[in-house]
């Protein structure tokens, strides 16, 4: 073999080894998988303690949750958070918003084995639904939209082979400041919560510190209690003056006992009743003309809207009222909460969920595969926009060449490509053309492990590229 022909293989070897090492890197093991996770059997009863239920709530009630939360006691706001749900605006708001999320179309990505493990194939159902029950899903993502953190843990009862995801009461958390972890007050004691070991799972999408702060609880509670003590208030209003008074009116000249007579007989009016009038006598009904229970309906009608801006951003997809005609810019607003939501349920169940459930059945090199969960939330407008403005590039393209080719004008198709977002295989930087072996590395790194594994790539790449040189000065030596 030739000078050539050597250099020729050696840069291609190295080619290959790069490929095989870093397209498809070893990632370094999570402390959820380092160890074997902890599995969960069949518990003698139930970790959580009896809660006791707050019957009427007072706004001063706001203010000691508020201090108790900060303090890492989230008793008050779990309390509340499940006061909140009697309400039926409150639960139809949370259904839509949080019990949506896990009804659009879900995509799990990762190793094929691990993805039609959790997905079915060929008529078999899948186990996703078992491991992660929506219901369990959709209250864990309300936890975390409304307290700002939620807490569930998997229970693998005996008969069964599988684990089943179930979500706590976020109101026995306890975050422990001093030593920055946190705890559940259970029936058999306070429990350190590990997420990711297997059997916990801490859901916080209002972010890592002091996550209750960035939760809807105390908009929606003030709202609530205001909404409850209206209610109250007009159906006292509604008890005392909604009936009118009867009044038993007796001729100046009658006695006491003839007056007391017509008394009783009015005061005895029911159903059908008939009564015989001397000259004198009278019956009249006193109505309140009062307009104070109006307030109490302007109440109710406000918490309403707070309700629906606090949950959904905007009232015009909930009420069809002044705006219904822009509704697309309201319901935008709708679904960028529920991508919210979305991005965030994803990041907790793929890397606390999925990731040791895998590790347990699978083995840790599927685990480092990091197998992920994707929801849907694109509005049907966007991708019906999508497909058009792809059908549109297509014609176009197709147009255009038939055009420029009669005049002999090369049609620059990659770069109308790249306009419309058009996805290219292998394309990294967006130019819609495939990019070499040393870009595609340094982008999956970046992406995979932000810029410090694209330094790590780099310097593989570059010890890579002295030893292609060393070897072939080695060969050059040598012929």
């Amino acid at each position: 073999m030739g000078l050539r022909g050597r250099l020729r293989h050696a840069v291609g070897q190295a080619a290959r080894q790069a490929a095989e090492l870093l397209l498809e890197p070893p990632r370094p093991a999570p402390a959820s998988v380092a160890e074997p996770p902890r599995r969960k059997v069949k518990r003698a009863r139930n970790l959580t303690p009896i809660s006791r239920t707050v019957v009427e709530w007072y706004q001063a009630d706001l203010a000691i949750a508020s201090q108790l939360a900060d303090s890492g006691n989230l008793i008050e706001v779990g309390r509340l958070r499940g006061a909140l749900t009697r309400d039926a605006v409150v639960r139809g708001l949370v259904d839509t918003r949080f019990g949506g999320l896990v009804r659009l179309p879900r995509r799990c990505v990762g190793h094929p084995d691990v993805v039609r493990w959790f997905d079915g194939e060929e008529g078999r159902p899948g186990v996703w639904n078992h491991i992660f029950p929506p219901a369990e899903l959709a209250q864990l993502d309300a936890d975390g939209g409304i307290c700002g953190v939620g807490v569930g843990e998997f229970v693998q009862e005996d008969g069964m082979e599988l684990p089943q995801l179930r979500r706590l009461d976020p109101q026995w958390l306890h975050y422990r400041y001093d030593e920055d972890r946190w705890q559940y007050r259970s029936v058999a004691g306070l429990l350190d919560i590990e997420p990711g070991n297997g059997r916990w799972v801490l859901h916080r999408p209002g972010g890592v510190n002091e996550p209750w702060k960035n939760g809807i609880w105390y908009a929606a509670g003030r709202a609530f209690i205001a909404k409850e003590h209206a209610i109250n208030y007009r159906e006292n209003y509604a008890g005392k003056l909604a009936h009118p008074a009867r009044v038993a009116i007796s001729p100046q000249g009658a006695s006491e006992e003839q007056s007391q007579s017509w008394f009783r007989a009015v005061m005895a009016w029911g159903v059908n009743s008939v009564f015989g009038l001397r000259s004198g006598y009278d019956v009249k009904l006193l109505e309140s003309n009062g307009r104070g229970h109006e307030v109490f309906h302007a109440t109710i009608e406000h918490s309403n809207i707070e309700f629906m801006i606090g949950f959904v951003g905007q009232v015009v997809t909930q009420t069809g009222g002044v705006g219904f005609s822009n509704s697309d810019t309201f319901e935008t607003m709708l679904y960028n909460r529920i991508e919210s939501d979305g991005i965030a349920l994803s990041d907790t169940v793929s890397t606390q969920g999925i990731e040791p459930i895998v590790h347990h059945h699978f083995g840790i090199e599927r685990a480092r595969a990091g197998t992920r969960v994707e929801w849907d939330t694109r509005p049907p407008a966007d991708m019906t926009a999508a497909a058009n403005t792809l059908l549109a590039a297509g014609n176009a393209i197709k147009l255009l060449r038939e055009v420029l080719q009669v005049d002999g004008i090369p049609l620059d198709t990659r770069a109308l490509l790249s306009d419309f977002g058009v996805p290219v295989r292998g394309d990294v930087d967006g130019d819609a053309q495939p990019d070499d072996v040393a870009a595609r590395i340094l982008a999956k790194w970046t992406n995979d492990y932000g810029t410090g594994g694209a330094l790590v790539a780099a310097r593989a790449l570059q010890q890579l590229a002295e030893q292609v040189a060393n070897d072939v000065e080695a060969d050059i030596a040598a012929a």
